[in-house]
């Protein structure tokens, strides 16, 4: 019989659930990525973390000082 990869509880035929990501099989409560801690997913979201903070970067002194004197 297979089992959950996150709890080992023993998984029925049809109730198993196989990740996208990872491609592992969990049970009906462990079957979201989030609920499972999967890979990719951790992944996924570090990277639009990197990408959120570096579109909220002022972007250095040259810029503000552009901004300030646009002779510059």
């Amino acid at each position: 019989m297979a089992r959950c990869n996150e709890c080992g509880k023993e998984l029925v035929a049809f109730s198993d659930f196989e990740c996208s990501y990872c491609g592992k099989s969990f049970c009906s409560e462990h079957r979201l990525p989030e609920s499972h801690a999967c890979e990719m997913n951790t992944k996924r979201k570090a990277e639009k973390i990197k990408s959120r903070k570096r579109e909220q970067r002022p972007g250095g002194i040259r810029k503000i000082l552009r901004s300030i004197l646009p002779f510059i």
